[in-house]
């Protein structure tokens, strides 16, 4: 039931929670995988599951509950709003789902490669995603995203922006003792980043 097929009782998609039902998988790698979902008024969810293994360190447990937490809170046009979180088991597996609202478009890095995009363009995309970082960045404490990428910035038919996967956020008031190094993706990476120091300024170097 976990990669979308049919209940061998109902021959149905399979439901969660009573209320989300899957319809298939958009991606998936390592310990999560994300599933197109409609909830029980038909309305579209992205539907984001990570497996709680008994291998998860410390780090991973942290990060989980800091997105949570974190997507909560945020209220802007342009970042998914936060619909609900759970935990569920199927078999000897267990679960945490993430909902979210579901952005239907291409990533950024799916747009370059189907075109070249004008300098006009580009301009108005930094624009756009500026005022998303300084939303994030004016918030008290503020919230520093940690993986600004064109994969992480989706583009609807109507040009619009989201910035999608806050798996590696943090805000400014956490400690940082512990804190894993170099968090984030390495092209995209300020240089302090790679030794632990985050500020929001690390966001608008990616």
């Amino acid at each position: 039931t976990t990669q979308g097929d049919p209940c061998s009782f109902c021959n149905r998609p399979p439901l969660l929670e009573g209320r989300y039902r899957l319809q298939k998988v958009l991606g998936e790698g390592g310990q999560a995988a994300v599933f197109l979902a409609t909830d029980e008024r038909g309305v579209s969810v992205a539907v984001k599951r990570f497996r709680l293994g008994i291998g998860m360190d410390m780090e991973q447990w942290t990060a989980l509950d800091r997105e949570i937490n974190v997507l909560q809170d945020l209220d802007h046009p342009g970042i998914p709003d936060y619909v609900d979180h759970f935990r569920a088991q199927s078999g000897p597996e267990r679960y945490l789902y993430l909902v979210q609202e579901f952005v239907a478009g291409q990533n950024l890095d799916q747009v370059l490669e189907e075109s070249r995009l004008t300098v006009p363009e580009v301009m108005a995309l930094v624009a756009e995603i500026a005022r998303m970082l300084h939303y994030l960045h004016s918030l008290t404490p503020p919230v520093i995203h940690r993986d600004i990428k064109p994969s992480n910035i989706m583009r609807r038919k109507d040009g619009s922006l989201f910035l999608i996967d806050f798996g590696c956020v943090r805000d400014s008031g956490m400690n940082t003792f512990g804190a894993t190094l170099g968090v984030g993706t390495f092209l995209y990476m300020a240089p302090e980043q790679h030794h632990g120091e985050v500020t929001p300024s690390c966001d608008i170097y990616s």
